[in-house]
């Protein structure tokens, strides 16, 4: 199903404003995880936010008006005894994932804005040929 949206949603503005209104890009954006038994599925998620945000500044704006709940749970913490903890950098913004309780080391996940530009590619400007 993400790959059909992914598809569908490249330079069809029809599709782009029928998922948002519909409320599937907080669902799309779930898609964007690791998840092992679907290795490609993270990629297809990004994908299709790409194609969802390219050239639609109501979906970037949709996008960037979402506000960060907590982390979800994992099945790979599940009974190790370790927990995770989200911060805000006050300085950038950004979202600090913290692991607690347990032997790994602090890690930081980094989050890029729907308005700046994303490998290269700027989605505020329109799609080229």
């Amino acid at each position: 199903l993400v790959t059909l949206v992914a598809n569908m949603a490249y330079r069809c503005r029809v599709v782009q404003d029928a998922l948002r209104l519909k409320g599937g890009l907080p669902v799309m954006l779930n898609h964007c995880n690791i998840d092992g038994h679907h290795p490609m599925l993270r990629e297809w998620g990004i994908f299709a936010i790409r194609n969802l945000c390219g050239g639609n500044l109501e979906n970037q704006a949709a996008i960037e008006e979402l506000e960060l709940q907590g982390v979800a749970p994992s099945p790979m913490l599940d009974g190790t005894g370790t927990d995770a903890e989200v911060a805000i950098d006050p300085q950038t913004g950004k979202p600090s994932v913290r692991v607690v309780n347990g032997t790994r080391a602090t890690s930081n996940v980094s989050m890029n804005r729907a308005s700046k530009p994303l490998h290269g590619v700027n989605l505020n400007e329109p799609l080229s040929e």
